[in-house]
C-alpha cells in the first residue's frame, strides 16, 4: 500500500490517553450523510447500554498537522460482537450550500480500511448496523466535541 495519510486523535480514557491513526478517506468518493446520524447515537446511548457519549476528544491533527481539536468531529468506535473486531469513524461537520451534513474523514484501523478498499460499500454496511442493529455491536462509543476546553472528567 503506498504511503496513507493519517489523522491523529488523541482520546481521553480511564487509563490514560490514547492516539489513534484514523487512515484517511478524503480521496474516497463518499456521499455527505446527513447529521441526524449523530442525534440518533445519542438517542441509543440514552436508551441502551451498550451504547456511551463521551467528551474524550483530546486533539485531533490533520493529516497536514493541522489543529482540528476546535471543530465538530465526532469519534465512533464500534466492537462487534460477531467478530469481535472494532472498527472506526472519524466523522466532521461540513457545510454544503447552507445545508448540514457529515462527511467521512477517516476509518480506523488499517484493516478497516483494506476492506472497504475491496468493498466500497462495507463501512457504509457497518454504519448503518452501528445504527440500525445495536444488538449486534458489544459496544458503541460516539466521542464528541466538548462544549468548553476546559479538562472534563
Amino acid at each position: 500500500m503506498k504511503n496513507l495519510k493519517e489523522w491523529h486523535v488523541v482520546l481521553r480514557t480511564r487509563d490514560g490517553n490514547v492516539t489513534l491513526d484514523f487512515i484517511d478517506t478524503s480521496e474516497m468518493a463518499d456521499q455527505v450523510l446527513r447529521p441526524t446520524i449523530i442525534d440518533s447515537l445519542l438517542e441509543s446511548a440514552g436508551t441502551r447500554e451498550n451504547y456511551y457519549v463521551s467528551t474524550s476528544i483530546v486533539n485531533v491533527k490533520t493529516p497536514d498537522g493541522e489543529d482540528y481539536t476546535d471543530r465538530q468531529i465526532y469519534v465512533l468506535l464500534a466492537k462487534s460482537k460477531v467478530q469481535g473486531v472494532t472498527i472506526g469513524y472519524l466523522l466532521g461537520e461540513v457545510d454544503i450550500g447552507g445545508n448540514e451534513g457529515l462527511i467521512i474523514l477517516g476509518l480506523w484501523p488499517k484493516e478497516f480500511i483494506n476492506i472497504v478498499k475491496n468493498d466500497s460499500e462495507a463501512h457504509l454496511r457497518a454504519l448503518a448496523s452501528i445504527l440500525l442493529s445495536p444488538e449486534d455491536w458489544e459496544a458503541v462509543d460516539l466521542a464528541i466535541p466538548s462544549e468548553t476546553t476546559s479538562k472534563e472528567t
